[in-house]
């Protein structure tokens, strides 16, 4: 697959106290490159190197968060991970200004290019493409009704706050329901796991909702259990795990 140059433009830091470090960055490319929404890239820097073959680049995959109609941009979301790996790097060395490796788009995990009433399913940084479906179906459809649910494990790490609220501030369809899962004193919204949240959600008319979730393997296969239980079909329900 051919790589391309990316050159960061802007990074926005999420740090916290409970020693969970995230980012969301833009990395201007070649405005040739396109994606659909829920799709995710390859990521190299030069500086970090496959450990068990020092010669070549060590790779990972980040969603894509924006749009596609914003051309020459990919923004990108994530925690630290693990030491040596390229988050580890992203989040605690990248500067604006350095410059990237990519690879991509891949990916099924694709958001329908129709009309349809999507719900919006994100655990922590799986928000990264759940917002690129928010943003494109809310951008291409705006009367379109769209409810996200997004599970935090606290306030602090609350990845594209100020962009989600401008989106429900645009369009009133735009339902967010965002959840807490630890003790935050700080937060006054929703608190408890997103599975407690969807037993009592009024969808509307079921048959025009297709949910899109993504997050980890545990917690995806528990919310699907409930969305089931609430009488949606396989159909209905496209899934992300990392």
């Amino acid at each position: 697959m051919e790589e391309y140059p990316g050159k960061v433009v802007e990074i926005i830091d999420y740090p916290s106290s409970q020693s969970i470090k995230a980012r969301t960055i833009k990395i201007a490319v070649p405005e040739t490159v396109s994606f659909a929404p829920g799709q995710f890239v390859m990521v190299a820097n030069q500086s970090v190197k496959n450990k068990s073959f020092p010669d070549k680049l060590k790779w990972a995959s980040m969603s894509v968060a924006n749009a596609p109609s914003e051309k020459g941009i990919i923004e990108l979301g994530m925690d630290m991970g693990e030491e040596g790996g390229i988050r580890h790097f992203v989040c605690t060395k990248l500067k604006v200004g350095d410059e990237m490796i990519l690879k991509g788009p891949m990916g099924n995990f694709v958001c329908k290019d129709e009309p349809h009433q999507p719900v919006l399913i994100a655990l922590g940084t799986g928000i990264t493409p759940i917002i690129s479906m928010a943003r494109h179906t809310l951008e291409t459809w705006p009367n379109t009704k769209v409810d996200l649910f997004y599970s935090l494990k606290t306030s602090e790490i609350y990845l594209f706050k100020d962009s989600l609220e401008k989106l429900a501030a645009q369009h009133p369809l735009f339902a967010m329901n965002v959840t807490v899962t630890r003790e935050d004193n700080s937060w006054n919204g929703l608190r408890g796991r997103i599975q407690e949240h969807l037993k009592t959600y009024d969808f509307g008319d079921k048959t025009k909702r297709i949910f899109y979730l993504c997050g980890s393997p545990k917690g995806v296969t528990e919310i699907i259990s409930v969305i089931k239980e609430l009488g949606f079909s396989d159909d209905q329900i496209k899934k992300e795990q990392w």
